[in-house]
């Protein structure tokens, strides 16, 4: 069994003039959640072996404000994981090595709603800051193909 948190980036401000989406930095509300996130993680001993997260700013952000919470994991900063499809996403978590028992992508919505629904077969809501934790029935992450939603948590049910 493996395990595969998928959480999206907390809040960021909004496009403005002269702002490509990709520099868009997390808001004062983001990083509130994110701290509240953070404080999670930590009490839940939630510290992945591997961290994937996509190279814009807002995601750099969310997982500097994590840091210290999910321990010393191997940090990957994967330019798929921006825009990224459900495909994109099987991909890359298929790629991870298998004698690594728990990964972390931090990225973007529409694709990891996308992505956690197609795993799990089921619909599921993916405010900004929500972590969604999946069990993964496998030996080896190359044969992932379903996964089970043990957890979801955003960072309002943490008030």
């Amino acid at each position: 069994m493996k395990t595969l948190y998928v959480l999206r980036h907390a809040k960021a401000v909004s496009d403005g003039p002269g702002l490509d989406d990709v520099d868009r930095p997390l808001a004062d509300g983001g990083r509130r959640d994110v701290a509240r996130m953070a404080e999670h993680l930590a009490a839940g001993d939630i510290r992945p072996d591997v961290v994937c997260c996509s190279p814009a700013v807002r995601t750099r952000q969310t997982l500097h404000e994590l840091f210290s919470a999910i321990g010393s994991p191997q940090i990957v900063f994967e330019d798929v994981l921006y825009n990224a499809s459900v495909n994109d996403l099987m991909s890359l978590v298929r790629a991870i090595p298998p004698g690594v028992g728990s990964a972390m992508i931090i990225g973007h919505n529409p694709g990891v709603a996308d992505f956690v629904g197609t795993l799990t077969k089921a619909h599921v809501e993916f405010p900004a800051g929500a972590l969604a934790t999946l069990d993964v029935p496998v030996d080896e992450w190359s044969a992932m193909a379903t996964a089970e939603l043990r957890n979801m948590m955003s960072p309002k049910q943490l008030d």
